[in-house]
């Protein structure tokens, strides 16, 4: 088989002519990704420019990181309540960063089963991270009960109890701050 003359040949005919589904579009991108990391021009953006003296160092150079952010969740909104806590990884105890969302805990209609969760992107609070501590706080969050979301491009996963298989809820009551304390993350 001949290479491919130019990148475009090496995108599939459902991409070019189809519209994306939001799981298509996920596939695409990452196969769009691979296709330019393979040799379509994409790893000739980390070369040095012409005339530059490439690092000859064999160590890895630090990665900057962003400042730490101000995360005041002590006084809400009236009416509304606030959640903090930190986010650690569980085998390094490192701060541990993620797009975390609260979504709202349904109860079960019948005692013994977990609680139904709802959840929306658009709608539902997001919180802020501190990305040097793992500190996240959500304001002005409306009363009622929610379940602690770990949101990621390829799904979500609600945030257990170390132990068990139990969500961490956790009630918001206007006027008040809950604290979540320190959550490990596997």
């Amino acid at each position: 088989m001949a290479a491919p003359t130019s990148c475009t040949a090496l995108i599939p005919d459902y991409i070019r002519e189809a519209a994306l589904s939001p799981i298509r579009l996920i596939q695409t991108t990452l196969l769009l990704l691979a296709v330019t990391l393979a040799g379509c021009g994409g790893l000739q953006a980390l070369s040095p420019a012409p005339g530059a003296t490439p690092q000859t160092s064999s160590s890895p150079q630090p990665v900057p990181t962003p400042a730490s952010i101000a995360l005041d969740v002590s006084a809400p909104a009236p009416g509304r309540g606030a959640v903090k806590g930190t986010l650690v990884a569980e085998d390094t105890s490192r701060p541990y960063v993620a797009t975390l969302y609260l979504g709202r805990a349904i109860p079960p209609a019948q005692p013994g089963f977990p609680p139904m969760i709802s959840f929306s992107e658009q709608s539902d609070p997001k919180a802020a991270q501190d990305p040097s501590s793992g500190a996240f706080g959500f304001k002005d969050v409306a009363p009622g009960t929610y379940a602690l979301i770990l949101w990621s491009p390829v799904g979500n996963k609600l945030i257990e109890k170390p132990g068990t298989k139990e969500s961490v809820l956790v009630d918001v009551k206007a006027g008040e701050v809950s604290d979540l304390g320190t959550i490990s993350i596997r």
